[in-house]
């Protein structure tokens, strides 16, 4: 009476409904009546590299740092580096949110921009550090030590695929301190997948 079919594959199906009763047998069909799309995938990406710039140490390297900070302040400040590699998702992304783990709060958490890939965790200092790569993205407003943030970035990435880098900086001179990949809270990308 209420028929029920469980379509194992995404398409678009033609559908046919045989019924027999006293009053004999009939049939009717239904040209692309059903449309199975593909559920939605959702991955939490690690970054693949991360590092802090410091204005004051402007040869330094610290891409083995287990911390990211950002600071604005004549002379001392500090800008990070993300990068993620957005390789095997299936589809365009239809959701993506950028987390933190925060260690050192601050009344501004900083200001998040795209970067070029062209720079290496093992070797980007503040003296050869990228430009921020087009306008602001989003901002980390208050943070609180302890706390997990986050900003939307499915604007930036509703077309991308392969590697994709983020540069955090900031406007205050209160620092603010974030897990960086190389500890136990490393920051992730969490994106969802939908139709191609």
């Amino acid at each position: 009476q209420h028929p029920v079919h469980l379509y194992a594959n995404p398409g678009t199906f033609t559908v046919t409904l045989d019924v027999t009763g006293p009053g004999g047998a009939d049939a009717e069909t239904q040209t692309n009546l059903v449309v199975v799309n593909v559920a939605p995938t959702g991955r939490t990406l690690l970054p693949v590299a991360d590092s802090s710039v410091n204005q004051a140490r402007p040869n330094a390297n610290a891409g083995s740092s287990t911390g990211l900070l950002v600071r604005s302040v004549a002379g001392g400040s500090f800008r990070s580096y993300l990068r993620f590699d957005l390789s095997g998702s299936s589809g365009p992304v239809t959701s993506a949110k950028l987390r933190f783990f925060c260690t050192d709060g601050s009344n501004v958490g900083g200001l998040l921009f795209r970067s070029p890939s062209t720079w290496a965790e093992n070797t980007i200092t503040w003296n050869n550090k990228p430009a921020a790569a087009g306008a602001q993205i989003g901002a980390l407003g208050a943070v609180r030590t302890g706390t997990w943030v986050e900003v939307d970035v499915t604007s930036v990435l509703s077309a991308s695929s392969g590697p994709v880098s983020f540069l955090l900086t900031s406007t205050s001179s209160n620092t603010a301190l974030y897990s960086s990949r190389e500890s136990t809270r490393p920051p992730q990308l969490v994106i969802t997948t939908g139709l191609p």
